[in-house]
């Protein structure tokens, strides 16, 4: 029955079987050569008749008669989830994920004695079995539903979020199946509303900020190391500890090449608080490497129906981006924040983001204040006077390889942290944190290319200084204050520092 109120049916199944018939038998039968055997007669020196079962009770068919109609179970019940039967050798229930059975009830045979020692011995072996199964079975469900309390990228600090006024919330729809992925999440920060979507899938990857999408292999292979440890045999189990006053299972995930490694809060089957933290050890030319930490932290897992438009990239993803027409600026004045490398000191923006004084100088703040610095080698800060085809398109993501984005002939824009509507890219306001540009090698003009015609951006490099410079001249100060006071600050560094290149 399904109703919890209805009384259950308890069915001993006694003598069902042929072989607990031949066990009774067998125990009624050597009772009776004990009591009538000449060392316990003399020992007793017992006289009379027999009272139970009684002279007239002899064949198998009268002594089995007889016990049916006069004995009684007493404590110490058990066997009712046998091994085999109900559980298997590790006490875990055929069927349901998640649920061992580790009681009296597990014994296949009623052993002799009494069962205490017997609980005892089942509950020390299963505790072995437990701790010595390090590749647990985390068992999600095929499609689940989690609320995102907060996601946090860490270096030494952390980073951009640690400037919201709420942590974001947001949402994400899970298929345990494909590993594909849907991520929401509003981000409140001081300048303003920050709404992105991820949504991965097994080739392919999709991140829309505000309206502007971006498509990049690069995104999938990323996130999805967050998610493809879900019903893999690759989750060791370190411990108990306590998230949001819940005690939950902890669980560390590694990669073999020891490239990454996630380290998971789990408690999905009770909808509790979830952490999965991961951790990648970044190299970038000849320096040490570093951990970089990020955590993403649930609230509540839930199984649920996926809705199939969570996992439909938004048709903007497959479109030419929009190109603004209202610009008429000759040139761009930029800055970069980059590693000492030939690259940048060849004064190349190819496959590049750069900002203008305020975008830069905000960056470079959030950079260093996160710690990030100590892992991407960034040394030197550069200026660029680039002559422009002042038509923007939309903001490539680049990574000094490659770039994602739907212009790439264009000259990409968009607001520092993507503020505004479509990232604010063909807004002039700059909302006080200035502008981010992207420059991607197809639109570089080459000898003989026409600027507007079959080129879009040529660059000159004006100055290079370094970053000891600028923080000798009281940056972080600045920093910590406004961004308005860090570009006077930044700017001033530019004018006063020496060149470098």
């Amino acid at each position: 029955s399904i109703d919890p109120l209805e009384p259950p049916k308890i069915v001993g199944g006694y003598l069902e079987t042929e072989e607990s018939r031949l066990n009774a038998l067998k125990i009624v039968r050597e009772a009776w050569e004990i009591m009538y055997s000449s060392s316990f007669m003399r020992l007793y020196n017992t006289s009379g008749p027999e009272i139970l079962p009684g002279p007239k009770i002899q064949s198998d068919e009268q002594v089995l008669d007889w016990i049916m109609n006069t004995f009684e179970s007493d404590y110490h019940v058990g066997g009712t989830c046998r091994i085999e039967n109900v559980v298997d050798s590790e006490l875990k229930v055929k069927g349901v994920s998640g649920l061992r059975v580790v009681d009296f009830s597990v014994v296949p045979k009623m052993p002799p004695g009494n069962p205490q020692l017997w609980a005892y011995s089942i509950g020390v072996k299963a505790a072995k079995m437990m701790e010595s199964n390090i590749k647990r079975d985390i068992r999600f469900p095929e499609a689940f539903y989690a609320n995102i309390k907060a996601v946090i990228g860490t270096v030494a600090r952390p980073s951009l979020y640690e400037n919201m006024i709420e942590p974001p919330p947001g949402y994400l729809y899970f298929n345990s199946t494909s590993k594909d992925a849907y991520i929401e999440l509003e981000a409140q920060l001081e300048f303003g509303d920050l709404n992105m979507t991820y949504q991965f899938m097994q080739n392919d990857g999709f991140l829309t900020v505000n309206g502007q999408c971006r498509s990049s292999i690069r995104l999938s292979y990323d996130y999805h190391l967050w998610f493809d440890w879900v019903n893999d045999d690759d989750a060791i189990h370190v411990g108990r500890s306590i998230l949001d006053n819940i005690e939950t299972d902890e669980y560390i995930v590694s990669r073999e090449n020891n490239a990454t490694f996630a380290r998971l809060n789990i408690n999905i089957h009770t909808g509790a608080p979830v952490r999965l933290q991961r951790k990648r050890h970044w190299k970038l030319d000849s320096k040490d490497p570093v951990d970089i930490i990020s955590e993403i932290y649930f609230t509540s897992f839930h199984p649920a129906t996926l809705p199939p438009s969570v996992f439909t990239p938004n048709k903007i993803c497959y479109t030419h981006g929009l190109v603004c027409n209202n610009f008429d600026a000759p040139y761009l004045e930029v800055y970069t924040f980059a590693p000492n490398t030939e690259q940048f000191l060849n004064g190349s923006l190819a496959n590049q983001n750069v900002g203008d004084d305020l975008g830069d100088s905000a960056f470079v703040c959030m950079d260093i204040l996160s710690g990030g610095t100590s892992w991407d080698n960034m040394d030197i800060l550069l200026k660029y006077y680039v002559d422009i085809d002042p038509k923007f398109g939309q903001y490539a993501f680049c990574n000094y390889l490659d770039c994602t984005g739907n212009n790439p002939w264009s000259v990409g824009r968009e607001r520092a942290f993507a503020m505004g509507k479509f990232s604010g890219q063909c807004d002039k306001d700059p909302l006080g944190f200035g502008f981010w540009y992207s420059f991607q090698e197809l639109g570089h003009c080459n000898k003989g290319d026409v600027l507007g015609k079959t080129c879009s951006w040529k660059e000159r490099l004006i100055k290079v200084i370094s970053k000891e410079c600028l923080l000798d001249r009281g940056f972080l100060g600045a920093c910590n204050s406004n961004f308005l006071d860090a570009r006077d600050v930044f700017l001033d560094a530019f004018e006063k520092c020496p060149d470098i290149h």
